[in-house]
C-alpha cells in the first residue's frame, strides 16, 4: 500500500471513531485513544485465534442461497411501522400517505435496509422516497 492509501485508511477510521488516533509528527505515534484500539484489536484476534469450526447456517432476508450455499425457508417476518404519539401527531394528523411520508423522517440500519421502502410502497401503490437517517445499531 503506498503511504497515501495508509493515511486515507486511517483518516476514514478516524471519522468512523469519531476523535483522532494518530499524532502526525515526525515520527507519527498513537493517541491515547489509538493505542487503546490497537490493544483491543489485538485481544480480538487473539480471540479470533482461540475459536474453531465452520458457519453451520446464516438467516438471510433474500431467498436466493450464497455460492455454495442451500437455502431453506424457515418463515417471515411482518414490518409494523412505529412511532411516537408526538411523531404521529407532528407528521400524520392527516393521516399516512406519500405527501406525509415523503416528508417525515426515518431511520434505516444501513443502505441495504429497504423495510420502510418497502411498506410505504405498499400502503401508497407506488414507490416513496423517504427521508432517511443511518442508526447503525439498535443499541
Amino acid at each position: 500500500m503506498t503511504p497515501s492509501a495508509i493515511s486515507q485508511r486511517i483518516r476514514t477510521l478516524e471519522e468512523r471513531v469519531g476523535c483522532a488516533l494518530v499524532v502526525r509528527e515526525q515520527p507519527c505515534h498513537a493517541t491515547e485513544t489509538g493505542r487503546r484500539l490497537c490493544q483491543h484489536v489485538d485481544q480480538v484476534r487473539l480471540m479470533e485465534q482461540e475459536l474453531e469450526g465452520a458457519v453451520m447456517a446464516a438467516v438471510t432476508g433474500t431467498p436466493r442461497p450464497a455460492a455454495g450455499c442451500n437455502s431453506q425457508p424457515l418463515g417471515s417476518m411482518r414490518y409494523l411501522a412505529a412511532a411516537s404519539p408526538a411523531f404521529r401527531k407532528r407528521h400524520f394528523a392527516d393521516g399516512v400517505g406519500v405527501r406525509n411520508l415523503s416528508r417525515a423522517p426515518s431511520m434505516v440500519f444501513n443502505a441495504k435496509d429497504e423495510w420502510q421502502a418497502q411498506w410505504a410502497r405498499r400502503l401508497c401503490n407506488r414507490p416513496v422516497e423517504l427521508p432517511r437517517h443511518t442508526l447503525s445499531s439498535s443499541q
